[in-house]
């Protein structure tokens, strides 16, 4: 009986441990680059204005300078005293 709970905790800890080191890799691919980073959190805040305003900084990095416009616009739509 004893022999059995301690399986159990130590099965229960070793799922967890996976669990969250699955999770920290996940988050870590998302934070290697700024474009996936900010693209990531357009998708989940797509009304605030501080994530359009950094994507387009990493579009403006990368070159592309007529989407970083189109998020700069955007987030001065969503928010016109949001002026960074």
């Amino acid at each position: 009986m004893l022999y059995a709970k301690k399986y159990i905790e130590i099965l229960v800890l070793t799922i967890l441990l996976i669990w969250y080191s699955l999770a920290a890799h996940q988050r870590n691919v998302v934070w290697k680059t700024d474009f996936a980073l900010w693209s990531d959190c357009v998708q989940k805040s797509p009304l605030k204005a501080r994530p359009h305003n950094y994507l387009g900084l990493a579009y403006k990095k990368q070159g592309l300078v007529d989407k970083a416009i189109g998020e700069y616009q955007l987030g001065i739509k969503m928010d016109p005293k949001y002026d960074e």
